[in-house]
């Protein structure tokens, strides 16, 4: 926990990251001018951290001439954002009675008036509310050829009980579809409730094969990032929670339990026998705007990728800052890749940033491998690190990611781009071959280890 000067409590997480970790150390070192206006980038979309530490400058007059009657707007106002069981809320409760006795009261009150009109919780609901559909914005690729996932029908060793639960199931993936149709660099992005789907997903999946994507002149391409979901019930009926979970989140939806909020809010999502009862994203939201970073992660995802609710990804952008900023790391990994996809060099370089944030915190491959494709194949010259990417790839294991190909593919490039082309030919030679052998497309591939010959040949 770190402290201002004098006693006020300045909130910060041991888990915080992005714009609101770096306001924090630029507040540290005195830079006072570029902690308000990251602290104000944030508050303005209702993180209540950021909230309250503008309260606390305002008192402080840092940046700003000294005003209580907008400190004690700001930090009121960061009570909305503020779950009433959590220990914040009664430390900015006891800062906001010392703060207040130093007021003019209808003054202050006009002031958080002003805020709340702006930037309170209602407004916050209805300008990052999601539009809900009944539908997915964008279905799954046409599968040409499946394979059916093999694995036991029971788990040795377990009670009844815990083998039905074990027997039901989500995983859900994120993968590249080569220009012969096959998946490549599975990565497994959710999977619930345990990891026993996992292997036996990826064993059958990789040997699936989709329609390819096609140009407008009838031509294939590589295409990146598609998306599909397993959903499991091996125990012959409809995939469903157990009754007595359900009632127990129940009940603490009806007192508006914000944990009870976020988890039926889940339950509607991941088992199939809900999904048709309600939208999910309505009790996200609900959850999010209590400050529940898991919640805010979700719906910031759900938004982006159009999961129940029309594609938003400035609004989805919103809710996964604001989740990053109270400490989510999942939604940190997801606005890097976000911001990957992005063509300017300046989000790009904010990429960077978070992927390399996530890194430290998690070490997640993952995260090296949105990181490793920025830093071998920005067009900016700047950010490209090819250095870097060979020791992210030695430290790789990657377990998470399944494709043979990739990690022979990617250490060719570093060396080309190291100008080591001895390297890049014998890396991109075992690439070819481990390509050959899986029957994905490796024309592409042959035509770089090529290049690097006749460079080697000079």
């Amino acid at each position: 926990m770190k402290y201002l000067v004098l006693f006020l409590l300045f909130f910060s997480s041991a888990t915080a990251f992005s714009s609101f970790d770096e306001a924090i150390a630029d507040y540290e070192q005195g830079h006072y001018q570029s902690a308000y206006q990251k602290f104000k980038n944030l508050a303005e979309i209702g993180n209540a951290a950021s909230q309250f530490n503008l309260g606390v400058m305002y008192y402080q007059g840092q940046h700003v001439q000294r005003d209580v009657n907008k400190a004690y707007a700001w930090i009121k106002l960061s009570l909305q954002g503020t779950r009433d069981d959590d220990n914040e809320f009664s430390q900015r409760k006891s800062i906001l009675d010392i703060v207040e006795k130093e007021v003019v009261s209808s003054p202050a009150e006009s002031e958080f008036k002003k805020l709340n009109r702006q930037y309170g919780l209602k407004v916050l609901a209805e300008t990052l509310y999601p539009k809900l559909k009944s539908k997915e914005a964008f279905p799954p690729p046409k599968v040409i050829r499946s394979v059916k996932p093999r694995f036991p029908t029971k788990i040795q060793g377990k009670s009844r009980s815990r083998r039905l639960v074990e027997q039901e199931g989500v995983v859900r993936m994120k993968f590249d579809i080569d220009e012969s149709g096959r998946p490549r660099n599975i990565v497994v992005l959710d999977y619930f409730p345990s990891k026993i789907f996992i292997q036996p997903t990826i064993t059958a999946f990789k040997n699936w094969v989709f329609e390819p994507a096609k140009y407008s002149n009838g031509g294939v391409y590589y295409y990146e990032d598609a998306h599909y979901t397993f959903a499991y019930d091996l125990t012959g009926g409809v995939l469903m929670p157990q009754k007595r979970h359900v009632k127990e989140i129940l009940k603490g939806v009806e007192q508006g339990n914000v944990e009870s909020e976020f988890l039926y809010g889940f339950i509607l999502q991941q088992f199939r026998g809900f999904q048709d009862s309600e939208n999910y994203n309505d009790w996200y939201l609900k959850a999010a705007l209590k400050g529940h970073a898991l919640a805010q992660y979700s719906l910031g995802k759900n938004m982006v990728l159009g999961s129940k609710c029309e594609v938003d990804q400035e609004k989805g952008i919103k809710w996964l800052t604001r989740a990053v900023a109270n400490g989510q790391s999942d939604a940190q990994l997801e606005l890097g890749r976000i911001y990957a996809k992005q063509m300017s060099e300046a989000q790009q370089a904010r990429a960077i940033k978070l992927l390399k944030d996530n890194i430290k915190q998690t070490n997640s491959d993952n995260a090296k491998f949105t990181l490793l494709k920025i830093l071998l194949k920005s067009p900016y010259e700047p950010l490209r690190d090819y250095s870097l990417a060979l020791e992210l790839l030695d430290s790789m294991e990657w377990e998470s990611i399944y494709d043979p190909v990739t990690p022979f593919e990617f250490r060719s490039y570093a060396y080309a781009g190291l100008g080591d082309y001895e390297s890049a030919f014998e890396a991109m030679k075992e690439a070819v071959e481990t390509a050959r052998d899986n029957d994905y497309y490796y024309l592409k591939l042959k035509q770089k280890r090529n290049q690097y010959k006749r460079l080697l040949d000079k």
